[in-house]
């Protein structure tokens, strides 16, 4: 089972965990979201080569306009 890694950004809570990429030459993993506000919208499955990236995602998320409420989307499965 892959261990679950908290990032606080912004005054938001993402759960996030590290896959391997033996797939990709030059990437040995990448971040996976697990758990997000709901506000962010659902899960699809990006994938963040680091930390910052996911910041940019949340700052892209917040900077659309609408205020993020607290409560949490998971990834089924």
């Amino acid at each position: 089972m892959n261990k679950n890694y908290e990032l606080t950004y912004r005054g938001q809570t993402v759960y996030y965990q590290i896959i391997n990429a033996p797939e990709n030459p030059g990437v040995d993993s990448f971040l996976v979201l697990t758990k997000i506000p709901k506000c962010f919208g659902k899960i699809d499955g990006n994938l963040f080569i680091n930390e910052e990236e996911i910041k940019k995602h949340i700052d892209y998320i917040l900077d659309e306009g609408d205020e993020c409420i607290e409560g949490t989307v998971m990834k089924r499965g």
